[in-house]
């Protein structure tokens, strides 16, 4: 049994998680676009290169010049929005946010050296 304490803080998490169950089918399929170097050395950095997203369910997969099928969990917000920090078996760590609207993902990623920002249209 919860205290009263830990009550609101247990239905603010449950409350907050059940929009991304309902959402994140909505979302799923393939968007292309391009990623542009926001922030870091162009020298370390790809200044701008495509970049392929699939939304499948709770995963989402990227592939760009530096990495190639980037799988992570994905939980979208009911309004689009979504922010995700991930880690693969390769040490790289990616953070992510965006939004979905209209068939199109806009997002900023950041990794160890480098800020991209992400302009991608869905496939139909």
């Amino acid at each position: 049994m919860l205290s009263r304490r830990h009550a609101l803080p247990f239905i603010a998490c449950v409350a907050l998680a059940l929009p991304a169950f309902g959402a994140e089918s909505s979302y799923d399929g393939t968007y292309t676009g391009e990623r542009a170097l926001t922030k870091g050395d162009p020298a370390v950095c790809t200044a701008k290169d495509p970049v392929s997203v699939v939304v499948h369910g709770e995963m989402l997969t990227f592939t760009n010049s530096k990495a190639k099928d980037y799988t992570m969990t994905f939980a979208p917000r009911s309004d689009g929005s979504f922010g995700q920090l991930s880690a693969n078996i390769s040490g790289l760590v990616v953070h992510i946010t965006g939004q979905f609207g209209a068939g199109v993902l806009d997002s900023d990623v950041t990794s160890a050296n480098c800020k991209h920002h992400w302009h991608l249209e869905k496939q139909h």
